[in-house]
C-alpha cells in the first residue's frame, strides 16, 4: 500500500519539536556549562587577588541560569524553522505532491502471538487423599 503526506499540522509540529528540541537543548546545557564551570574553577585562583568576591559563586549562578535561558531561546529558534520547514512543505506538497511511503500489510493476528499460549492445566492438591 502507498500513502502520501500531504500536509503536516503547524501546531503539532512546533509542539513536538519545542519538547525534543528543549529536552536536547538542557542536556547539551548540561555538559557545555560543567565545561565552562571547571574554566572558571581554574581561572579563578590566578584572577582572585584582584575581584571582591569568589568568582566561582557568581559564575556559578549565572551558567544555571545561562543554561536554562539558552535552552528556552534554542528550543524557540528550532521549533520556528520547523514550523517553516512544514509549511513550505505543506505548500510544495499542495502543488506537486507529497512524500510517498509504501506501507506493507500487517500479519493476520491469528499467525502472530506475542504471549505464548499456554493450556491450562488442572489444580494440584497438595493434600493427601483421605482414607477410603
Amino acid at each position: 500500500m502507498i500513502y502520501e503526506i500531504r500536509r503536516f499540522d503547524l501546531g503539532s509540529v512546533f509542539k513536538i519539536t519545542f519538547l525534543v528540541s528543549l529536552v536536547v537543548a538542557l542536556i547539551l546545557g548540561i555538559f557545555f556549562g560543567m565545561f565552562i564551570l571547571r574554566m572558571i574553577a581554574t581561572i579563578s585562583p590566578m584572577i582572585q587577588d584582584e575581584m571582591p568576591m569568589d568568582v566561582t559563586k557568581v559564575a556559578g549562578a549565572g551558567v544555571i541560569f545561562l543554561i536554562g535561558f539558552l535552552a528556552v531561546a534554542m528550543a524557540l529558534q528550532w521549533s520556528v524553522m520547523a514550523v517553516i520547514a512544514a509549511a513550505v512543505y505543506n505548500v510544495l506538497a499542495g502543488s506537486i505532491g507529497g512524500l510517498r511511503m509504501e506501507l506493507s500489510e500487517p500479519a493476520p493476528r491469528h499467525l502472530v502471538s506475542a504471549v505464548p499460549v499456554v493450556t491450562p492445566q488442572p489444580p494440584i492438591s497438595i493434600i493427601p487423599p483421605g482414607p477410603p
